[in-house]
């Protein structure tokens, strides 16, 4: 009979260690962060409308977003709803686990600089929408009753005007976090971690129970 010893019979398998400079660290925490929360926002109203027979949630800039929010896509587009909820969670997750690994304060102020910059454009871009439509929907108020334009200045208000106004609160509201940052306030990342993953754990629950009454309560 052979002797026992404690040596392991099969040799475990020896994993490769990634390592990640301070400064790509930084970046990728930032903008997993960034889009955890910017993403999550855009789903949680995206479900919420769902629930709803009377609302749909297209703001502008949903072409970065390509999601039907309406009831009877989502049972359609099942796994790539769960894609994008699930990448937000994921883009939470990380920012929130790799946060107290940071120690180069400068790549992380550059990297909340450019995420500023960003969001800030997003605002910009938000901010021309709304007066379009504003002007939009004025000069529809006389054909507004028309067969053609029946429901426009619904569609214009409630599915256009107040989606994308929600989203240019959420993106000034990250810019401006972003900027606290970017200007020496480096205190106030861990916190926007918290954010992110809050946000984003929300948007799955919620994604997730719109999908369930898409599918079974109908």
């Amino acid at each position: 009979m052979a002797e026992a010893t404690n040596k392991p019979v099969v040799d475990p398998v020896k994993m490769p260690k990634i390592k990640t400079n301070a400064k790509t660290l930084a970046h990728l925490n930032t903008w997993a962060i960034a889009l955890s929360s910017f993403l999550g926002f855009f789903l949680i109203f995206a479900a919420i409308s769902s629930f709803t027979k009377e609302w749909a949630f297209m703001p502008a800039l949903k072409q970065i977003i390509p999601f039907g929010a309406t009831n009877s896509t989502l049972a359609m587009s099942v796994p790539y709803t769960l894609f994008l909820a699930l990448t937000a969670l994921g883009f939470g997750l990380y920012g929130i686990i790799t946060i107290g690994k940071i120690t180069d304060a400068e790549a992380l102020k550059k990297a909340w600089k450019n995420v500023s910059k960003l969001m800030f454009s997003f605002v910009a871009i938000y901010t021309v929408y709304l007066v379009a439509l504003i002007i939009g929907s004025l000069v529809l108020i006389g054909v507004s009753g028309k067969t053609y334009y029946k429901d426009t200045q619904k569609i214009v208000w409630l599915y256009q005007f107040l989606p994308s106004f929600l989203m240019c609160l959420a993106a000034g509201g990250i810019a401006f976090l972003a900027k606290t940052i970017a200007d020496g306030k480096t205190a106030n990342a861990r916190v926007a971690s918290f954010i992110g993953i809050g946000i984003s754990g929300v948007a799955f629950i919620l994604m997730f129970i719109a999908l369930m009454v898409s599918i079974y309560g109908n």
